[in-house]
């Protein structure tokens, strides 16, 4: 299982992710319509490594 951060990097691969009436978004982890979500993303894997979620997440 990955952390946080390194699923955030994965995301920077130069992928083609196009946002309706925007255009092209060239860093989703940074532009302003999909930041939040990507941080949100990454806290879930973070929380596989926190004891207070092992009961209720996998690993």
């Amino acid at each position: 299982m990955r952390r946080g951060v390194a699923y955030l990097e994965s995301l920077r691969d130069g992928r083609n992710v196009w946002m309706m009436g925007e255009g092209r978004v060239d860093d989703i982890t940074t532009h302003a319509a999909t930041c939040a979500m990507m941080q949100q993303y990454a806290t879930w894997y973070d929380r596989h490594f926190e004891p207070a979620w092992h009961d209720v997440l996998p690993r």
